[in-house]
């Protein structure tokens, strides 16, 4: 059985007063039954809530980065497409030049054509024809034969150059056509990225409102239950008043009759001090206290329940359905469902001694009634969660667990 509230917190504020008061007293323990699974019912809402948010959160995180891994992608895309741009624009230029360059050549070997070819076919002869010396016609003939081959060379190189840069210019634009549609993919998947981070931010603020608005309620739900708890805390008060007001009242009708009677009055106050305090607490009874419920033990005071943790009381295995019973007389404190320990019934015996009957199939008495030893309170069950029915049985001093095989009839 998962015990989620100290029992000992529980038990100092989920006291109810004596039978006079039953009827409020059952609509505060209603209320308080009420709360308190509104309060559980809330708060793992927002256990699952800050979860789902925490999910979204991790989500967005991830979309986040692969925006930024996008983004540098995009950047690195775009500034390469600038690259080749300016490339291409320089390869173009470079092409102009050459072109130019092409055709300036081209016409300086055109005029050379044409001045060899106004010599026509026998140009020594004329050139001897002419005022120039023979040495002269040879060294113009050895220079424009040379010119024009040079030239030739430099049209062929120039061709060439210009062949490449068409290449270049070609691979180039296919690059940038290439980056391009890179680039467009990339935008593309920004949005798609950017849209989903969208939807997933409104969903985080959406939850975000959802949990602030459950935590304002659930905070709600706590004032009340702390109002109440401090109203029945009151209440508790009242009873032991009451308690120590009927002790007071018996000492001094017994101390009346001693007195009649010629007896000790001091005695007698004694006494009646005593047996007042057997008849309503579980002092010296120990080990005289009934049974609870037929069944054995299968958890004893002290067992290691979880890591650092030992039960503060006895489990009983029994049937479903078993009669419960009070080990001695007191007052019902509370009779309702707690978290962890399902249906459960508190009994106050005075002299701070309280015994405690959980993981019950049914309640059958309500807070402020007034049972007797052997008094049916419950039927066994297992409205707490255990594997098994069972009885979960405590006995408490003062909010201090004290061993209830000390106090059971052997």
């Amino acid at each position: 059985m998962t015990l989620l509230v100290p029992l000992f917190s529980v038990l100092f504020l989920l006291m109810q007063p004596s039978e006079a008061a039953s009827s409020s007293q059952g609509k505060e323990e209603k209320s308080i039954a009420t709360l308190k699974k509104d309060i559980e019912r809330r708060t793992e809402i927002i256990k699952n809530h800050e979860n789902d948010l925490m999910y979204l959160k991790k989500e967005r995180q991830s979309y986040d980065k692969s925006i930024k891994q996008l983004d540098i992608k995009l950047s690195i895309t775009e500034n390469k497409i600038k690259l080749v741009s300016s490339q291409i624009d320089e390869l173009v230029n470079q092409i102009s030049d050459l072109e130019r360059l092409t055709d300036t050549n081209k016409n300086q070997l055109r005029s050379m054509v044409r001045h060899l070819y106004m010599f026509g076919e026998n140009p020594g002869i004329k050139l001897l024809l002419g005022n120039e010396t023979a040495k002269d016609n040879d060294r113009y003939m050895t220079y424009y034969q040379i010119l024009a081959e040079q030239r030739k060379e430099v049209i062929s190189n120039i061709a060439q150059n210009q062949l490449e840069m068409e290449n270049s210019k070609r691979y180039l634009e296919n690059k940038k056509i290439e980056l391009s549609n890179l680039k467009t993919e990339y935008d593309d998947n920004l949005g798609s990225l950017n849209k989903e981070r969208s939807e997933r931010k409104h969903m985080e603020e959406a939850l975000q409102s959802n949990i602030d608005n459950e935590k304002l309620q659930l905070k709600k739900q706590e004032e009340a239950l702390k109002a109440l708890e401090k109203a029945i805390e009151q209440k508790k008060q009242e009873l032991e008043k009451q308690r120590k007001k009927a002790e007071q009242k018996a000492i001094e009708q017994a101390k009346a009759r001693a007195k009649k009677e010629g007896k000790d009055t001091e005695k007698a106050a004694k006494e009646e001090k005593e047996n007042f305090a057997r008849k309503n607490n579980l002092t010296g009874l120990g080990p005289k206290l009934s049974w609870p419920v037929k069944g054995s033990i299968i958890k004893n005071f002290g067992d290691i329940r979880f890591t650092n943790t030992k039960w503060t009381g006895i489990l009983i295995a029994c049937n479903a359905g078993n009669n419960i019973t009070a080990v001695a007389d007191g007052d019902v404190l509370y009779s309702g469902w707690l978290n962890g320990w399902g249906n459960i019934i508190v009994i106050d015996h005075g002299a701070d001694y309280l015994t405690i009957y959980a993981n019950n199939q049914n309640n059958l008495v309500k807070s402020g009634r007034r049972v007797h030893r052997g008094d049916s309170i419950a039927t066994s069950g297992n409205s707490g969660g255990l594997q098994t029915n069972s009885l979960y049985f405590e006995i408490r001093k003062g909010g201090v667990p004290l061993n209830p095989r000390k106090f059971l009839h052997r």
